[in-house]
């Protein structure tokens, strides 16, 4: 595991982009064998019912992309004084490079 520090680190701001797009889990039937007992279940157990999708091609980078800018854009954040970028996923977009680094290079 990679150990890495950080000192006098400053956060000024959080931004997150969703898609637009929404699917009720009832929608999803098939996925239960049509059983809306154990849809219940299921959303009792997740705590939601609903979920958004993104569309075809879309990665987590892009939206991580998106974010960055309206948050850089929106802080007037020069580009070169950031000194380290975080992103946690949980399926890399790619299998090389790093998902980070294509984001780095795309912002």
């Amino acid at each position: 595991m990679t150990l890495s520090q950080y000192k006098h680190v400053i956060i000024k701001g959080i931004s997150a982009v969703v898609p637009q797009r929404e699917i009720n889990i009832y929608d999803e039937a098939q996925y239960y064998e049509n059983n809306i007992k154990k849809i219940d279940r299921m959303r009792k157990i997740a705590g939601f019912y609903k979920r958004r999708i993104v569309e075809e091609g879309t990665t987590a980078s892009d939206l991580s992309i998106q974010a960055a800018e309206i948050l850089i854009n929106g802080l007037h954040i020069n580009k070169s004084n950031i000194e380290a970028l975080i992103f946690v996923r949980q399926r890399p977009d790619y299998a090389r490079p790093s998902t980070a680094f294509f984001i780095h290079e795309q912002l």
